[in-house]
C-alpha cells in the first residue's frame, strides 16, 4: 500500500519533459544546442531521473550549480558532459577532469590556480569563460572595464592545461519587459566581448540565453541556450506551448460549509 499518496503528492511526467526538450530543440534549430539545467535537484523534479531521460533522448550537455550536484549525476551513471555554472575549489580540478566536467573561469587568479592543478594532474581541463555583464555574480566585470577584461581573458586562454571552448553570461531581468534596456545593455556587452575575442583568433561557443531570453530574444540563441524553467513547462511569455512536468495532487477528505 502506498501510504505517501494518502494525502498530498507530486507526480512528475518524463513524457512531458521529453516533449518540452524536443520543442525547445525545434525552437532553436539544429545549429543551436539546448543545455538542460538540472541544478537544485532539477528544480525539484529529481535530477538523476530527469538527467537519465534527457540523456536517453539526445540531450548533449547538462548544467548544474555545484560539483556536488555534478557528482550525484556521475554516481548515478549519467555520462553526459556537465557544465558547472559556479566555480569549483581548485583542489577538485583532477576530479573535474576525470569526470568530464566543464568549469567556469571567473578571473585570471582563479584560472592560474586551476591551470597549476591541471598541470600537476598531467591532464587538460575544459573550461568556459564567465563574464559579468551586470548581474554582479561570478565573472570578469566587462561592464566596468571591457579592455582590461579582454586582455585578462586572452591571457587566461593561453594558460597551460586549460582548453577554453566557450563563453557565457547570465541575464538578470530578461523576463521583465520593463527592464529591457538593462537586458539590451547586457546583450551589447556580451556581443562586444566575444567579438573582441573572435578578432583575436579565439573562437568560442557562446551561450547567454536563459529561459526568458530563449523566448523573448531569439537573436541571442547563438550556439547554445541554457534552459531551466522552460524545460519543466513554465513559460509565461507565450510563443511556445510547453507542458508542466510536475503536478501536485491531493485528496479531499472533508468539505465544510461555513456561515
Amino acid at each position: 500500500m502506498k501510504y505517501e499518496r494518502d494525502r498530498t503528492w507530486a507526480e512528475v511526467s518524463l513524457d512531458h519533459l521529453v516533449s518540452n526538450f524536443r520543442k525547445l530543440s525545434e525552437w532553436t534549430g539544429p545549429s543551436c544546442d539546448v543545455l538542460c539545467v538540472v541544478k537544485g535537484n532539477a528544480y525539484g523534479h529529481g535530477a538523476v531521473e530527469v538527467s537519465r531521460e534527457l540523456e536517453r533522448v539526445g540531450c548533449k550537455i547538462l548544467g548544474v550549480a555545484t560539483i556536488e550536484e555534478a557528482m550525484e549525476l556521475r554516481e548515478a551513471g549519467v555520462k553526459l558532459p556537465v557544465l558547472l555554472l559556479g566555480p569549483i575549489t581548485p583542489v577538485h580540478t583532477a576530479l573535474a577532469i576525470e569526470q568530464n566536467f566543464i568549469i567556469p573561469l571567473i578571473n585570471e587568479t582563479y584560472a592560474k590556480q586551476i591551470s597549476d592543478a591541471a598541470v600537476a594532474a598531467g591532464k587538460v581541463i575544459e573550461a568556459h569563460l564567465k563574464i559579468d555583464t551586470g548581474m554582479c555574480r561570478y565573472g570578469l566585470s566587462v561592464d566596468k572595464d571591457m579592455d582590461g577584461c579582454v586582455e585578462e581573458a586572452l591571457r587566461m586562454v593561453k594558460l597551460p592545461n586549460i582548453r577554453v571552448t566557450g563563453v557565457f553570461t547570465h541575464f538578470a531581468v530578461a523576463g521583465d519587459p520593463y527592464e529591457d534596456n538593462f537586458t539590451h545593455r547586457q546583450m551589447d556587452l556580451f556581443r562586444t566581448f566575444w567579438e573582441r575575442m573572435d578578432a583575436a583568433g579565439v573562437k568560442l561557443i557562446r551561450h547567454c540565453a536563459n529561459s526568458p531570453a530563449t523566448i523573448r530574444f531569439p537573436e541571442v540563441h547563438y550556439e547554445m541556450i541554457r534552459t531551466g524553467t522552460l524545460l519543466y513547462g513554465f513559460n509565461p511569455f507565450g510563443g511556445l506551448e510547453l507542458e508542466p512536468v510536475m503536478e501536485l495532487k491531493t485528496r479531499i477528505t472533508q468539505i465544510k460549509h461555513l456561515n
